[in-house]
């Protein structure tokens, strides 16, 4: 017979802290981000380089797509977005 708490933690879903930051300059862009299980799932930390010249706000809205085919993948139901750019979550 499985414990109450046992049963109650299969059931629980752990929120994922997801991390986005970017930068760019007149000729190239950068971001990083950072997908941290607060479940125990690990910690993932990704740096994209793109040979383009965009905007801060451009480049975090990139990178913050490709987080989310990260999350999708990894099946996460709940997850906490942390963006300096209060545009690109919204």
């Amino acid at each position: 017979m499985v414990k109450t708490e046992e049963a109650k933690d299969q059931f629980t879903i752990k929120p994922w802290m997801l991390h986005v930051d970017g930068a760019s300059n007149v000729n190239e862009s950068g971001a990083r981000l950072a997908l941290n299980s607060l479940g125990g799932g690990g910690t993932f930390k990704y740096a994209i380089h793109l040979e383009f010249p965009s905007s801060n706000n451009i480049v975090q809205f990139k990178v913050l797509l490709a987080s989310l085919y990260l999350v999708k993948s990894l099946n996460a139901c709940l997850f906490i977005v942390f963006c300096e750019s209060q545009l690109t979550v919204r």
